[in-house]
């Protein structure tokens, strides 16, 4: 039966996932501070980090995180540009269609109700503290689009082709009243309906299976037919709650560091954790030596031999000692001393808080030197050497994340109608019959959709996008600014670069406006009546001169007669 075989697979996966399990409780604890039932359960309002004495790896996961946020996602609005294919022509009715198309997938991101703000913060921690995580973008009937967040915690994951994650089990625990409300009591077992009776705030355990469907008829469009099976199946009867499907994907999974033989990724937590540990560990003690310099053991001394034979150094501690050998009118109460210097756990602190900022590439991502005067190519040139560290991790992150989950996004608002219709067909009709203005979508853009082509790119210009397209720009001005040196012998090498290309160059790599870049049609136009009326203004011109050429030899000729 289909509950018992992925009640089979999940138990099976969770049993792959057991061994990263004590790793990812200490990461949760001296890191995250917010994920720690791993390996130990906790109750509502408990404090998470009780045994962390010092926060430098919470503070710089966090600010990796947060730079990384920043960097590759500020906003859709400021982060992306849906532009067309290059063996499309550029027309102003292709340009107005692709403006459409991002503004639709813009809203799609930037929604406030779409979720997708609180998805990506609870990714990006994921992503810097355990290496594993994931974004879902599922279609709605009140909403374009809304996102969610998967997290290691209930996440269980299997690579395809190409280690590719292709396979997503997630479990969550389920209120029965929540339940209830989602997928209706009667699609439930018939022991949730009786605990649901009973107490409506119980809580099951439900898989959510996502994973290629391997049995299918591809000419049929059923949901028991689409290439992407998702199965809901209560943990404990096997009971299976609803089976649907997807026409791709919909959970893109990312590693921010991954080895060839593991599915699961590595963060640099993972990596900064032995740091972390002993840094720990010496403000622990470097409290306890404070605790002592500010309140340190006392000794008093006794007419008969009293104490244990040890010297208690705890703070506030009282020892008494033998009186024989005790000087006149020395103090009966004393301090002890034998404290050692805590300078050198202050110097040893300092370094590893370095190594932790270090492991966390913050020297790299936060870029602070706004004090020294720099020239636009000395900041590319800085921007260049920054993007050679980053660019591996940039670069995974949008072919793990960005990129299949604005493909996703595109492909739900395709299907719904909200990226414009072919004119003629049925939508186009439906929607004059409800009195609707479609967007209609130019015939060159039909032809690639039913072709099966892609009749789009997606083209980036967040502060990653400059960071990686800097050697791009750097090198456009590299180009003209030689040109202008080799110009001053041989004027005519300007023949060899293209002003209208370089500047399109910049433009996108800045990140400038698609509309204030003209399209081609539009700037033939432009140039072709600039030409028109420079021809015009030279025939003027000529004939003017022809009739002053004119009148002056007239003027000649009649002083001649006279």
């Amino acid at each position: 039966m289909l509950g018992q075989e992925i009640k089979k697979k999940f138990d099976s996966l969770v049993q792959q996932k057991s061994t990263w399990l004590p790793l990812y409780q200490e990461l949760g604890e001296y890191v995250s501070g917010l994920e720690v039932e791993f390996t130990a359960d906790t109750t509502r309002g408990q404090r998470l980090n009780n045994r962390v004495y010092d926060a430098t790896g919470i503070n710089a996961s966090s600010k990796m995180s947060n730079a990384f946020m920043g960097m590759l996602w500020p906003s859709a609005a400021r982060s992306i540009k849906l532009k067309k294919p290059k063996n499309l022509s550029q027309t102003n009715e292709t340009k107005t269609y692709y403006e459409h198309l991002t503004e639709a997938v813009v809203e799609a991101f930037d929604n406030p109700k779409s979720g997708f703000a609180v998805a990506h913060e609870e990714y990006w921690n994921d992503q810097g503290d355990f290496g594993t995580s994931g974004i879902g973008a599922f279609d709605d009937e009140e909403l374009p689009v809304i996102f969610r967040a998967y997290g290691i915690s209930g996440l269980h994951i299997s690579e395809g082709k190409n280690a590719v994650v292709d396979t997503v089990y997630y479990s969550m625990d389920y209120k029965l009243e929540r339940a209830v409300k989602e997928f209706g009591i009667d699609n439930l077992s018939n022991q949730a309906r009786a605990d649901y009776k009973r107490d409506p705030y119980k809580k099951i355990k439900i898989i959510h299976a996502i994973e290629p469907r391997i049995k299918r008829d591809a000419t049929k469009s059923g949901v028991f037919d689409l290439p992407i099976r998702s199965v809901y199946v209560e943990h404990e009867a096997c009971h299976v709650i609803k089976e649907s499907g997807f026409h791709e994907f919909p959970i893109p999974v990312c590693r921010f560091m991954k080895r060839k033989t593991e599915a699961y990724g590595r963060s640099k937590a993972m990596q900064a954790l032995p740091d972390i540990l002993r840094l720990n560990s010496v403000e622990e003690a470097s409290i306890l030596a404070l605790e002592q310099m500010l309140d340190p053991p006392k000794g008093v001394y006794e007419e008969c031999i009293l104490g244990n034979g040890s010297v208690d150094f705890s703070p506030g501690a009282l020892n008494v000692f033998k009186a024989s050998g005790r000087a006149g009118n020395a103090n009966p109460v004393f301090d002890i001393s034998g404290m050692g210097d805590v300078r050198a756990a202050q110097i040893d602190k300092e370094a590893l808080r370095e190594a932790i900022s270090n492991h966390f590439m913050l020297d790299k991502l936060l870029d602070f030197n706004n004090q020294t005067q720099m020239t636009a190519r000395e900041a590319m040139m800085r921007d260049r050497i920054r993007s050679q560290s980053l660019n591996g991790f940039l670069s995974k992150q949008i072919a793990e994340l960005y990129q299949p989950l604005i493909e996703r996004v595109v492909n739900i608002l395709f299907r719904k109608g909200e990226l414009g219709v072919i004119e003629g067909s049925i939508e186009h009709r439906e929607k004059i019959l409800n009195g609707e203005k479609p967007v209609i979508i130019p015939r060159e853009v039909a032809k690639l959709i039913g072709s099966g082509k892609d009749f789009y790119k997606i083209e980036y210009f967040t502060p990653a996008a400059k960071l990686m397209q800097s050697d791009q720009v750097e090198g456009v001005y590299a180009a003209w600014e030689f040109a202008g040196n080799v110009a001053q012998a041989k004027p005519e090498v300007f023949d060899l670069l293209d002003p209208d290309e370089s500047l399109r160059i910049v433009a996108d790599s800045m990140g400038s406006p698609s509309s204030i870049i003209q399209a081609k049609d539009t700037v033939e136009g432009i140039r072709q009546a600039r030409a028109e009326a420079q021809a015009q203004q030279n025939q003027a011109m000529e004939m003017q001169e022809g009739l002053q050429a004119a009148e002056q030899v007239a003027e000649i000729q009649n002083k001649q007669g006279a």
